[in-house]
Protein backbone atom coordinates (compact mmCIF):
# COMPACT_ATOMS: atom_id res chain seq x y z
CA UNK A 1 0.00 0.00 0.00
CA UNK A 2 2.67 2.50 0.80
CA UNK A 3 4.35 1.72 -2.24
CA UNK A 4 1.84 2.31 -4.51
CA UNK A 5 1.24 5.61 -2.83
CA UNK A 6 4.86 6.62 -3.53
CA UNK A 7 4.35 5.06 -6.80
CA UNK A 8 1.25 7.34 -7.10
CA UNK A 9 3.07 10.44 -5.68
CA UNK A 10 5.70 9.91 -8.09
CA UNK A 11 4.25 9.92 -11.10
CA UNK A 12 1.83 12.70 -10.42
CA UNK A 13 5.20 15.04 -9.57
CA UNK A 14 6.58 14.30 -12.76
CA UNK A 15 3.69 15.09 -14.64
CA UNK A 16 3.63 18.53 -12.93
CA UNK A 17 7.45 18.65 -14.38
CA UNK A 18 6.26 18.29 -18.17
CA UNK A 19 3.83 20.19 -17.50
CA UNK A 20 5.57 23.08 -16.32
CA UNK A 21 8.64 22.73 -18.96
CA UNK A 22 6.09 22.36 -21.72
CA UNK A 23 4.46 25.70 -20.73
CA UNK A 24 7.86 27.22 -19.98
CA UNK A 25 8.62 25.73 -23.85
CA UNK A 26 5.27 27.22 -25.11
CA UNK A 27 6.17 30.70 -23.66
CA UNK A 28 9.67 30.57 -24.84
CA UNK A 29 8.66 30.14 -28.46
CA UNK A 30 5.49 31.86 -28.97
CA UNK A 31 5.90 34.03 -31.86
CA UNK A 32 4.74 37.91 -32.21
CA UNK A 33 1.84 39.26 -33.28
CA UNK A 34 1.77 41.54 -36.81
CA UNK A 35 -0.71 43.02 -38.66
CA UNK A 36 -0.45 44.92 -41.71
CA UNK A 37 -2.68 47.93 -42.54
CA UNK A 38 -0.94 49.17 -45.33
CA UNK A 39 -0.06 48.94 -48.45
CA UNK A 40 -3.64 47.28 -49.32
CA UNK A 41 -3.84 44.06 -51.12
CA UNK A 42 -3.85 45.11 -54.56
CA UNK A 43 -2.66 47.98 -54.14
CA UNK A 44 -0.14 49.73 -57.51
CA UNK A 45 3.55 50.81 -56.62
CA UNK A 46 5.53 52.39 -59.15
CA UNK A 47 9.43 51.70 -58.88
CA UNK A 48 11.35 55.14 -57.76
CA UNK A 49 8.17 56.63 -55.82
CA UNK A 50 7.41 56.05 -52.07
CA UNK A 51 5.13 54.69 -50.08
CA UNK A 52 3.90 53.99 -46.82
CA UNK A 53 4.05 50.22 -45.03
CA UNK A 54 2.27 50.27 -41.80
CA UNK A 55 1.17 48.35 -38.66
CA UNK A 56 1.21 47.06 -35.41
CA UNK A 57 3.49 44.30 -33.67
CA UNK A 58 2.97 43.34 -30.48
CA UNK A 59 5.17 40.34 -28.08
CA UNK A 60 5.76 40.12 -24.41
CA UNK A 61 8.81 39.53 -24.23
CA UNK A 62 9.84 42.69 -26.56
CA UNK A 63 10.48 43.22 -30.24
CA UNK A 64 13.59 42.81 -31.44
CA UNK A 65 13.68 43.97 -35.16
CA UNK A 66 10.93 44.65 -37.77
CA UNK A 67 11.76 43.61 -41.61
CA UNK A 68 10.26 44.70 -44.81
CA UNK A 69 11.12 42.61 -47.81
CA UNK A 70 9.90 42.71 -51.48
CA UNK A 71 9.24 39.34 -52.90
CA UNK A 72 8.56 37.96 -56.49
CA UNK A 73 5.53 36.03 -57.09
CA UNK A 74 7.04 32.58 -55.74
CA UNK A 75 8.51 34.86 -52.94
CA UNK A 76 12.10 35.30 -53.94
CA UNK A 77 14.72 37.47 -55.08
CA UNK A 78 13.84 39.56 -51.70
CA UNK A 79 14.47 43.53 -52.02
CA UNK A 80 15.06 45.05 -48.82
CA UNK A 81 13.17 47.60 -47.69
CA UNK A 82 13.61 48.27 -44.28
CA UNK A 83 15.46 46.82 -41.37
CA UNK A 84 14.69 48.36 -37.96
CA UNK A 85 15.90 47.18 -34.78
CA UNK A 86 14.16 47.97 -31.55
CA UNK A 87 15.08 47.89 -27.47
CA UNK A 88 12.60 45.86 -25.79
CA UNK A 89 9.10 47.40 -26.94
CA UNK A 90 6.29 45.53 -25.77
CA UNK A 91 3.90 47.25 -28.44
CA UNK A 92 5.29 48.92 -31.30
CA UNK A 93 3.09 51.19 -34.57
CA UNK A 94 5.28 51.05 -37.60
CA UNK A 95 5.41 53.03 -40.41
CA UNK A 96 8.04 53.18 -42.87
CA UNK A 97 8.45 55.29 -46.05
CA UNK A 98 9.54 53.16 -48.72
CA UNK A 99 10.91 53.59 -51.60
CA UNK A 100 11.86 50.40 -54.33
CA UNK A 101 15.04 52.19 -56.44
CA UNK A 102 16.01 48.68 -58.33
CA UNK A 103 15.24 50.23 -62.08
CA UNK A 104 15.55 46.21 -63.38
CA UNK A 105 12.49 44.95 -61.68
CA UNK A 106 9.91 44.60 -64.15
CA UNK A 107 6.03 45.36 -64.03
CA UNK A 108 4.07 42.37 -62.22
CA UNK A 109 2.92 41.12 -59.33
CA UNK A 110 5.13 41.21 -56.00
CA UNK A 111 4.26 40.41 -51.97
CA UNK A 112 5.29 42.76 -49.50
CA UNK A 113 6.62 40.79 -46.36
CA UNK A 114 6.70 42.11 -42.29
CA UNK A 115 8.84 39.86 -40.74
CA UNK A 116 8.92 40.35 -36.56
CA UNK A 117 11.55 39.31 -34.51
CA UNK A 118 11.44 39.14 -30.58
CA UNK A 119 14.01 39.10 -27.97
CA UNK A 120 14.78 35.45 -28.00
CA UNK A 121 14.86 35.34 -32.48
CA UNK A 122 11.12 34.26 -32.94
CA UNK A 123 9.93 35.56 -35.31
CA UNK A 124 6.03 35.49 -37.51
CA UNK A 125 5.40 37.04 -40.82
CA UNK A 126 2.73 38.18 -42.69
CA UNK A 127 2.06 39.09 -46.12
CA UNK A 128 0.15 41.38 -48.75
CA UNK A 129 0.14 41.34 -52.41
CA UNK A 130 0.69 43.94 -54.79
CA UNK A 131 1.23 45.41 -58.36
CA UNK A 132 4.75 46.63 -59.08
CA UNK A 133 4.48 48.83 -62.25
CA UNK A 134 8.31 49.91 -63.43
CA UNK A 135 9.99 52.89 -63.69
CA UNK A 136 9.05 54.30 -66.82
CA UNK A 137 11.89 55.07 -69.05
CA UNK A 138 12.72 59.03 -70.01
CA UNK A 139 15.46 60.56 -71.87
CA UNK A 140 16.81 63.52 -69.18
CA UNK A 141 20.45 64.16 -71.10
CA UNK A 142 22.80 64.08 -73.99
CA UNK A 143 26.46 64.37 -73.02
CA UNK A 144 28.96 65.35 -75.00
CA UNK A 145 32.32 64.50 -74.86
CA UNK A 146 35.28 66.66 -76.49
CA UNK A 147 39.16 65.96 -76.45
CA UNK A 148 41.22 69.26 -77.35
CA UNK A 149 44.62 67.98 -78.94
CA UNK A 150 44.25 64.61 -77.38
CA UNK A 151 45.53 66.55 -74.17
CA UNK A 152 41.93 67.36 -72.31
CA UNK A 153 38.63 65.87 -72.20
CA UNK A 154 35.42 67.65 -70.96
CA UNK A 155 31.84 66.54 -70.84
CA UNK A 156 29.15 68.56 -71.70
CA UNK A 157 25.10 68.72 -71.48
CA UNK A 158 23.40 69.64 -74.25
CA UNK A 159 20.44 71.78 -74.34
CA UNK A 160 18.45 71.78 -77.06
CA UNK A 161 16.19 74.45 -75.82
CA UNK A 162 18.47 77.15 -75.20
CA UNK A 163 21.65 75.63 -76.91
CA UNK A 164 24.89 74.78 -75.40
CA UNK A 165 25.73 74.70 -71.64
CA UNK A 166 29.09 76.29 -71.95
CA UNK A 167 30.61 75.40 -68.67
CA UNK A 168 31.52 71.96 -68.79
CA UNK A 169 30.65 69.21 -66.16
CA UNK A 170 33.58 67.51 -66.30
CA UNK A 171 37.29 68.36 -67.39
CA UNK A 172 40.38 65.98 -67.37
CA UNK A 173 43.81 65.97 -68.27
CA UNK A 174 44.53 63.14 -70.59
CA UNK A 175 43.83 61.58 -73.76
CA UNK A 176 40.20 60.46 -74.80
CA UNK A 177 39.51 56.58 -75.40
CA UNK A 178 36.06 55.47 -74.60
CA UNK A 179 33.05 56.74 -72.97
CA UNK A 180 29.88 54.55 -71.73
CA UNK A 181 26.96 55.34 -69.90
CA UNK A 182 25.81 52.63 -67.29
CA UNK A 183 21.82 54.16 -67.05
CA UNK A 184 20.65 51.31 -64.35
CA UNK A 185 22.88 52.63 -61.89
CA UNK A 186 23.49 56.19 -63.18
CA UNK A 187 27.19 55.97 -63.93
CA UNK A 188 29.36 57.32 -66.47
CA UNK A 189 32.60 55.45 -67.19
CA UNK A 190 35.66 56.64 -69.08
CA UNK A 191 38.72 55.78 -70.47
CA UNK A 192 41.62 57.75 -70.44
CA UNK A 193 45.14 57.24 -71.31
CA UNK A 194 47.83 58.96 -68.37
CA UNK A 195 50.81 57.59 -69.21
CA UNK A 196 48.86 54.47 -68.80
CA UNK A 197 45.35 53.34 -69.60
CA UNK A 198 42.56 53.80 -67.10
CA UNK A 199 39.13 53.43 -66.53
CA UNK A 200 37.47 55.65 -64.18
CA UNK A 201 33.71 55.76 -63.04
CA UNK A 202 31.66 58.82 -62.48
CA UNK A 203 28.34 59.64 -60.23
CA UNK A 204 26.63 61.81 -62.86
CA UNK A 205 25.54 65.00 -61.07
CA UNK A 206 28.57 64.24 -58.59
CA UNK A 207 31.70 64.23 -60.78
CA UNK A 208 33.84 64.18 -57.37
CA UNK A 209 32.59 60.61 -56.81
CA UNK A 210 34.90 58.44 -58.73
CA UNK A 211 37.00 55.10 -58.77
CA UNK A 212 39.27 53.24 -61.01
CA UNK A 213 38.39 49.95 -62.42
CA UNK A 214 40.59 47.34 -61.94
CA UNK A 215 41.57 45.97 -65.26
CA UNK A 216 44.63 43.66 -66.13
CA UNK A 217 47.69 45.25 -66.70
CA UNK A 218 50.49 45.33 -68.42
CA UNK A 219 48.40 43.87 -71.43
CA UNK A 220 46.88 46.77 -73.54
CA UNK A 221 43.12 46.70 -72.41
CA UNK A 222 39.68 48.41 -73.91
CA UNK A 223 39.92 46.81 -77.22
CA UNK A 224 36.05 47.39 -77.04
CA UNK A 225 33.92 48.30 -74.39
CA UNK A 226 30.10 48.16 -74.29
CA UNK A 227 26.81 48.43 -71.99
CA UNK A 228 24.76 45.46 -72.17
CA UNK A 229 22.50 45.51 -68.46
CA UNK A 230 23.08 45.32 -65.33
CA UNK A 231 27.14 45.21 -66.49
CA UNK A 232 29.33 47.13 -68.32
CA UNK A 233 31.53 44.72 -70.27
CA UNK A 234 34.85 45.45 -71.97
CA UNK A 235 37.26 43.24 -73.35
CA UNK A 236 41.17 43.58 -72.02
CA UNK A 237 44.60 42.43 -73.70
CA UNK A 238 44.81 38.85 -71.95
CA UNK A 239 41.85 37.52 -74.25
CA UNK A 240 39.43 37.86 -71.73
CA UNK A 241 35.83 39.70 -71.75
CA UNK A 242 34.85 41.42 -68.33
CA UNK A 243 31.83 42.66 -66.88
CA UNK A 244 31.47 44.70 -63.90
CA UNK A 245 28.82 46.04 -61.53
CA UNK A 246 27.65 49.46 -60.38
CA UNK A 247 30.82 49.76 -57.78
CA UNK A 248 33.62 48.12 -60.73
CA UNK A 249 33.07 44.89 -58.46
CA UNK A 250 33.87 42.09 -61.88
CA UNK A 251 31.14 39.75 -62.04
CA UNK A 252 31.31 38.09 -65.50
CA UNK A 253 34.33 36.99 -66.99
CA UNK A 254 35.38 34.47 -70.14
CA UNK A 255 38.82 32.49 -69.48
CA UNK A 256 41.92 34.05 -70.15
CA UNK A 257 43.05 32.89 -73.87
CA UNK A 258 45.96 34.81 -74.65
CA UNK A 259 45.76 33.65 -78.11
CA UNK A 260 43.01 35.39 -79.24
CA UNK A 261 41.85 38.65 -78.48
CA UNK A 262 38.31 40.33 -78.66
CA UNK A 263 38.10 42.43 -81.27
CA UNK A 264 33.51 43.17 -81.11
CA UNK A 265 31.16 41.22 -79.00
CA UNK A 266 27.72 41.38 -78.47
CA UNK A 267 25.12 39.54 -76.80
CA UNK A 268 21.72 37.85 -77.16
CA UNK A 269 19.30 36.52 -74.30
CA UNK A 270 21.29 33.21 -74.16
CA UNK A 271 24.72 33.79 -75.92
CA UNK A 272 27.59 36.07 -75.79
CA UNK A 273 29.44 35.66 -79.65
CA UNK A 274 32.73 37.75 -79.91
CA UNK A 275 34.95 38.16 -83.21
CA UNK A 276 38.11 37.69 -82.49
CA UNK A 277 41.69 37.76 -84.00
CA UNK A 278 44.49 35.49 -83.44
CA UNK A 279 47.82 36.94 -81.64
CA UNK A 280 49.92 36.92 -85.07
CA UNK A 281 46.63 38.83 -86.70
CA UNK A 282 46.44 36.30 -89.27
CA UNK A 283 42.85 34.44 -88.54
CA UNK A 284 40.19 35.65 -87.71
CA UNK A 285 38.28 33.67 -84.74
CA UNK A 286 34.55 33.60 -83.68
CA UNK A 287 33.95 32.43 -79.97
CA UNK A 288 30.41 31.70 -78.44
CA UNK A 289 30.02 31.42 -74.76
CA UNK A 290 27.44 31.45 -72.31
CA UNK A 291 26.19 35.02 -71.08
CA UNK A 292 24.98 33.64 -67.83
CA UNK A 293 28.39 31.90 -66.37
CA UNK A 294 30.25 33.53 -69.73
CA UNK A 295 31.78 29.70 -70.20
CA UNK A 296 32.84 28.90 -73.91
CA UNK A 297 30.91 26.61 -76.18
CA UNK A 298 33.15 26.62 -78.91
CA UNK A 299 35.42 28.25 -81.39
CA UNK A 300 35.72 28.57 -84.91
CA UNK A 301 38.20 30.20 -88.08
CA UNK A 302 36.39 32.25 -90.44
CA UNK A 303 37.23 33.25 -93.63
CA UNK A 304 36.31 36.93 -94.01
CA UNK A 305 37.36 39.94 -92.06
CA UNK A 306 34.98 40.47 -89.41
CA UNK A 307 34.07 44.78 -88.63
CA UNK A 308 31.35 44.18 -85.97
CA UNK A 309 28.79 42.11 -84.97
CA UNK A 310 24.96 42.87 -83.93
CA UNK A 311 22.21 40.78 -82.06
CA UNK A 312 19.54 40.02 -85.10
CA UNK A 313 16.90 37.87 -83.92
CA UNK A 314 16.77 35.17 -80.62
CA UNK A 315 20.23 33.34 -81.31
CA UNK A 316 20.94 34.99 -84.52
CA UNK A 317 23.64 36.89 -85.18
CA UNK A 318 24.28 39.67 -88.10
CA UNK A 319 28.17 39.69 -89.09
CA UNK A 320 29.43 42.37 -90.74
CA UNK A 321 32.87 42.06 -92.53
CA UNK A 322 34.96 42.11 -95.43
CA UNK A 323 35.75 39.31 -98.07
CA UNK A 324 37.58 39.15 -101.44
CA UNK A 325 37.05 42.84 -102.04
CA UNK A 326 33.19 43.02 -101.33
CA UNK A 327 31.61 43.85 -97.92
CA UNK A 328 29.53 40.86 -96.81
CA UNK A 329 26.84 40.55 -94.49
CA UNK A 330 25.85 37.20 -93.05
CA UNK A 331 23.25 35.66 -90.39
CA UNK A 332 24.85 33.64 -88.11
CA UNK A 333 23.02 30.79 -86.21
CA UNK A 334 23.89 30.01 -83.15
CA UNK A 335 21.74 27.29 -82.45
CA UNK A 336 22.92 25.44 -85.65
CA UNK A 337 26.73 26.80 -85.90
CA UNK A 338 25.49 28.01 -89.67
CA UNK A 339 26.36 31.01 -91.99
CA UNK A 340 24.08 32.36 -94.29
CA UNK A 341 25.20 35.02 -96.15
CA UNK A 342 22.54 37.91 -96.32
CA UNK A 343 23.47 40.72 -98.56
CA UNK A 344 26.89 41.99 -100.19
CA UNK A 345 28.35 45.38 -101.56
CA UNK A 346 31.37 45.75 -103.77
CA UNK A 347 34.26 47.98 -101.63
CA UNK A 348 36.04 47.45 -98.10
CA UNK A 349 33.77 48.05 -95.24
CA UNK A 350 35.35 50.29 -92.33
CA UNK A 351 32.50 51.17 -90.10
CA UNK A 352 29.55 50.22 -88.85
CA UNK A 353 26.66 52.25 -86.69
CA UNK A 354 23.23 51.64 -86.11
CA UNK A 355 20.51 54.08 -87.71
CA UNK A 356 17.09 52.84 -86.47
CA UNK A 357 15.53 49.70 -85.94
CA UNK A 358 17.20 47.16 -87.68
CA UNK A 359 18.87 49.95 -90.13
CA UNK A 360 22.46 50.39 -90.30
CA UNK A 361 24.61 53.22 -92.23
CA UNK A 362 27.77 51.77 -93.37
CA UNK A 363 30.85 53.29 -93.96
CA UNK A 364 32.61 51.49 -97.63
CA UNK A 365 35.42 53.38 -98.77
CA UNK A 366 35.04 56.66 -97.23
CA UNK A 367 30.97 56.62 -98.63
CA UNK A 368 28.19 56.22 -96.51
CA UNK A 369 25.39 53.82 -97.35
CA UNK A 370 21.95 53.05 -95.81
CA UNK A 371 21.79 49.14 -95.22
CA UNK A 372 17.69 48.14 -94.52
CA UNK A 373 17.52 44.27 -93.28
CA UNK A 374 14.08 43.85 -94.70
CA UNK A 375 14.38 45.55 -98.00
CA UNK A 376 18.20 43.96 -98.09
CA UNK A 377 18.80 47.97 -99.68
CA UNK A 378 22.16 49.83 -100.54
CA UNK A 379 20.89 53.87 -100.53
CA UNK A 380 24.47 55.92 -100.93
CA UNK A 381 24.13 59.57 -98.79
CA UNK A 382 25.82 62.28 -99.67
CA UNK A 383 25.64 64.02 -96.03
CA UNK A 384 28.16 62.02 -94.07
CA UNK A 385 31.66 62.24 -95.47
CA UNK A 386 34.53 59.82 -93.83
CA UNK A 387 33.94 57.72 -90.45
CA UNK A 388 30.24 57.15 -89.24
CA UNK A 389 30.01 59.14 -86.03
CA UNK A 390 26.39 58.07 -85.66
CA UNK A 391 24.10 57.67 -82.18
CA UNK A 392 20.98 56.06 -82.08
CA UNK A 393 18.36 56.93 -79.42
CA UNK A 394 15.54 54.07 -79.44
CA UNK A 395 13.56 55.72 -76.82
CA UNK A 396 13.02 58.96 -78.87
CA UNK A 397 13.91 57.42 -82.03
CA UNK A 398 16.22 59.91 -82.79
CA UNK A 399 19.52 59.77 -84.77
CA UNK A 400 22.37 61.93 -83.93
CA UNK A 401 25.53 62.28 -85.87
CA UNK A 402 28.91 64.11 -84.84
CA UNK A 403 31.69 65.32 -87.21
CA UNK A 404 34.59 67.59 -86.12
CA UNK A 405 33.09 70.40 -83.58
CA UNK A 406 29.84 70.35 -85.01
CA UNK A 407 26.68 67.71 -83.82
CA UNK A 408 23.92 67.06 -85.70
CA UNK A 409 20.01 65.76 -84.79
CA UNK A 410 19.11 63.98 -88.10
CA UNK A 411 15.50 63.26 -89.53
CA UNK A 412 15.19 60.08 -89.49
CA UNK A 413 13.57 59.16 -92.89
CA UNK A 414 15.92 61.80 -95.12
CA UNK A 415 19.13 61.48 -92.67
CA UNK A 416 19.35 65.15 -93.08
CA UNK A 417 20.39 67.75 -90.55
CA UNK A 418 17.12 68.97 -88.58
CA UNK A 419 19.49 70.46 -85.45
CA UNK A 420 23.40 72.08 -85.64
CA UNK A 421 25.20 73.14 -82.89
CA UNK A 422 28.63 73.85 -83.14
CA UNK A 423 31.76 72.60 -79.96
CA UNK A 424 35.09 74.57 -79.13
CA UNK A 425 36.35 71.46 -79.65
CA UNK A 426 36.58 68.10 -81.46
CA UNK A 427 33.73 65.87 -80.69
CA UNK A 428 34.51 62.18 -79.72
CA UNK A 429 31.74 60.65 -77.97
CA UNK A 430 27.87 61.51 -77.39
CA UNK A 431 26.25 59.56 -74.66
CA UNK A 432 22.56 59.09 -73.48
CA UNK A 433 21.25 60.08 -69.40
CA UNK A 434 17.81 58.23 -68.43
CA UNK A 435 16.27 58.60 -65.45
CA UNK A 436 16.98 56.21 -62.38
Amino acid sequence: MIRKSLKTKFLFFFLLLFIGSSCNKNEETDPPKVLINKPFKGQSLKVGESFIVSGSAIDEKGIKSIQVKLLDAELNNPYVLVNRQYDDLLEVDFSFDCIVEDPMLQSGSFWIRVRVYNQQSVFTQEFVEVHLNELEKKLEKVLVITDEYQESIKVYELDRDSGINDQALLNLNGEFLFSALSSPFQQFYLGIEQGQQEMKAYELGEFENTFNVDVSMPYPVFTYVMIEEPYLYYSSGNGQIKGIDAFGLEKFSTAMNLDTFPQRFTFSSKYLLAACKTRAWERNVLKLHYRASGASIWRKSIAFDIVDVRPFSEGEFLLFGNEEGFTRIYIYDAEFNTLELKSEQSGELQEVAAAGEKRFLLEIEDECFVFQIEQDLYSPITFFEGTCNLKYESLMNELYGFCGTELFVLDMESLEPKEIYSFKASIRDIQFMYNK
